[in-house]
């Protein structure tokens, strides 16, 4: 389970406590964290500015608020089997890889970035049986050297082409730049899709580059 899941799971888990076990959650974490926690606000702010590399303080976190991660994932059935994942496969879909714990890339080494992007490549490959697999940066590609990233594809081929989330925006040859589509905020009252906002959006982002 992605580490923002477990985020998300833990503040869930919060705001369904009365208020004496938010209290004693909270002067339990502050004691461990040796940081004060002094409401469920404080706890949201503190959990979601955690990352990857914080996934043991987040699982620790879990198990003060009695989450049991296995046991969460097989209720809630949250992603795809590898069943599923094969017959879409079968279907004509394109099944590409997104890293195996979703860290933002910007923010690891480039040998962790690497294991992350081809260890999940392969898991795709074994799963469809396709040869090539697409990859998408997790949140996007900010601050990660192309040189880096070229240097992987070329010693991994079964790495296909790259998508980021730059909108319009051209990079290196082997990125291809993509609508953020589940973005809401350019959407008005009483419209089906908001993509005809994305896209408006995505243009203005281009021409003020340009200009």
């Amino acid at each position: 389970m992605f580490y923002r899941n477990k985020v998300s799971v833990c503040i869930e888990a919060l705001r369904g406590l009365d208020w004496d076990a938010k209290a004693m959650l909270l002067n339990s974490l502050t004691n461990v964290l040796e940081r004060t926690l002094r409401s469920a606000e404080e706890f949201e702010d503190w959990i979601r500015s955690l990352v990857h590399a914080d996934e043991a303080t987040i699982d620790m976190t879990c198990k003060m608020l009695g989450i049991d991660i296995p046991a969460y994932m097989q209720e809630r059935n949250v992603f795809l089997t590898s069943e599923q994942l094969k017959e879409m496969a079968a279907d004509g879909f394109t099944i590409g890889s997104h890293t195996r714990s979703h860290p933002k890339l910007g923010q690891v080494s480039a040998a962790e970035m690497e294991t992350e992007i081809v260890e999940s490549a392969r898991i795709v490959q074994a799963i469809t049986g396709d040869e090539v697999a697409p990859f998408s940066f997790p949140f996007s590609a900010f601050g990660i050297e192309r040189a880096v990233l070229a240097d992987i594809r070329g010693r991994n081929p079964m790495l296909g082409l790259f998508f980021n989330t730059k909108g319009l925006q051209m990079d290196v040859d082997f990125i291809v730049n993509r609508i953020w589509a589940e973005k809401a905020e350019f959407s008005e009252a009483g419209r089906r899709t908001n993509i005809p906002h994305l896209l408006k959006a995505a243009y203005g982002e281009l021409l003020l580059l340009r200009s």
